[in-house]
């Protein structure tokens, strides 16, 4: 293994545990460094070495071996210990001196870099006109490409994007012809808007179900055959369920998910859905008991038996944590609808009692 196209370094390093802008980050140092080979070396003046993907100094660095340095999941996790799981980037001397910035998504004269066009050239109304214009409030972008929603999977190919069969929030979500409800000749798009417990997606659309502009409609998809999500490189492709312990417990799943917590998940739909109904998806969202969180490594084994404990450990306290918020959030509500309705029967007794005083004191 040797020179790793972008898409593969992403899978490495969210598999680690980078998520968000620096999974961004970290992809454009890879690329700043070792241009995605898995087997770069530089020597340096003073005859230290950097290595691998990240190019990670073997005198600063003991602690990582040649073997780990050149091997794309090893040198993954090094990278997001290096990096305080994904905080701090000051190591790399690209990062510093601001080489990296040019292979960030969007920046200019890259190796894979993303294009955007400069409007929205869709039909006002149509799922790909929502499609565009939701996405762009998201992000920042606009789709370069042309065609019918059937059509985006190939366009965004095209034109740079990535494009994943797992639910990564935010993302175009693409529905083939007669797929869950899909137009039978054109498909279907929509905006992820959330990324529930079950693995299943809230998308926001038009054009569904005759709902058209100016209103949106929210429907729930699930991922499978048919199904695709594109995105711009800016998104987060999210571990089924959610999650407590986040950036305190880096976790690498063997599926090369990330995980994130339900508190991430909240925060990060408060800032990418403004105003109120932003409001509603974040409350929307803690609600959702996510039930058993499984963060263990199946590939960790003893004698052929799954062996995992220090991923089972996670998983206890990423339950316990994730299931907590709900908990609290829900006992919150129906304490506090139990203290209305002991309050409207107080008032009610006072009221009739009020009203039968003078009567009784008439008949004494």
């Amino acid at each position: 293994m040797a020179q790793l196209s972008r898409a593969q370094v992403q899978s490495y390093a969210a598999g680690a545990g980078f998520s968000g802008s620096a999974l961004s980050t970290i992809l454009a140092i890879s690329q700043a460094e070792s241009g995605f080979n898995t087997v770069a070396r530089g020597v340096n003046t003073d005859g230290s070495v950097d290595r691998g993907l990240y190019q990670i100094n073997n005198r600063y660095h003991p602690e990582v071996s040649d073997s780990c340095a050149y091997d794309p999941v090893c040198s993954s996790q090094a990278a997001f210990r290096i990096s305080n799981s994904g905080r701090s980037f000051t190591p790399w001397s690209t990062y510093t001196s601001g080489a990296y910035r040019q292979y960030l998504i969007g920046g200019s004269g890259t190796v894979g870099a993303v294009r955007r066009a400069a409007a929205n050239t869709y039909p006002l109304g149509q799922c790909t006109w929502w499609a565009d214009e939701r996405y762009k409030q998201l992000t920042g972008y606009y789709v370069p490409w042309s065609g019918d929603a059937r059509d985006w999977i190939t366009g965004a190919r095209a034109f740079g994007w990535n494009v994943s069969s797992k639910p990564v929030k935010p993302s175009i979500i693409v529905l083939q012809p007669g797929v869950q409800g899909a137009d039978s000749t054109y498909g279907h798009v929509g905006v992820v808007e959330r990324i529930n417990a079950d693995g299943s997606v809230t998308a926001s659309n038009q054009n569904w179900a005759g709902i058209t502009w100016p209103q949106s409609t929210n429907v729930t998809f699930t991922s499978g055959p048919g199904i695709a999500f594109v995105y711009a490189g800016n998104g987060t492709i999210q571990n089924t369920g959610g999650g407590g312990l986040g950036g305190m417990l880096p976790v690498t799943l063997a599926s090369g998910q990330s995980y994130t917590s339900l508190l991430d998940q909240v925060h990060a739909t408060l800032i990418d859905t403004p105003g109120f109904y932003g409001l509603a998806l974040a409350i929307d969202e803690a609600e959702q008991f996510p039930g058993w969180v499984d963060l263990t490594n199946p590939s960790v084994q003893a004698l052929g038996v799954p062996m995992d404990i220090t991923g089972w450990i996670r998983s206890v306290g990423a339950t316990m944590t994730d299931n907590a918020v709900p908990f609290l959030m829900r006992g919150g509500l129906i304490s506090l609808g139990l203290v209305i309705l002991v309050a409207l029967i107080l008032r009610v007794v006072l009221d009739v009692g009020q009203a039968a005083a003078p009567i009784i004191a008439e008949a004494i």
